[in-house]
């Protein structure tokens, strides 16, 4: 689904080519094969360079999820820490504390 504004629109598309790997789909939209919902700071130096268009500019996709898990109980050890410290502000991220349920 797509929102803009309070919006929210739900779209069938019909897939032209299917891929697993990013950089397969950006070669895809390069060569003009359909469109593409994908993170901007994948694509943002070909939009720069104008080989590529944003279309919908007023509709924003889903905002991905992204989850670090790792042991409870234990203390966080330096090369995780670290990895967060960079990774957190880079991205805009919100660390969430939860206890996660045993599976």
């Amino acid at each position: 689904p797509l929102s803009s504004g309070g919006a929210r629109s739900q779209f069938k598309v019909r897939a032209v080519a299917v891929a697993s790997d990013p950089e397969a789909l950006q070669g895809f939209l390069l060569e003009g094969v359909g469109l593409l919902m994908t993170n901007h700071v994948r694509v943002k130096s070909d939009v720069a360079a104008g080989r590529l268009v944003r279309v919908l500019p007023e509709w924003a996709g889903p905002e991905p999820t992204l989850y670090a898990i790792r042991p409870g109980g234990r203390v966080q050890p330096p090369k995780v820490k670290a990895f967060l410290d960079f990774l957190i502000p880079r991205l805009d991220l919100k660390m969430i504390d939860s206890k996660a349920s045993h599976i």
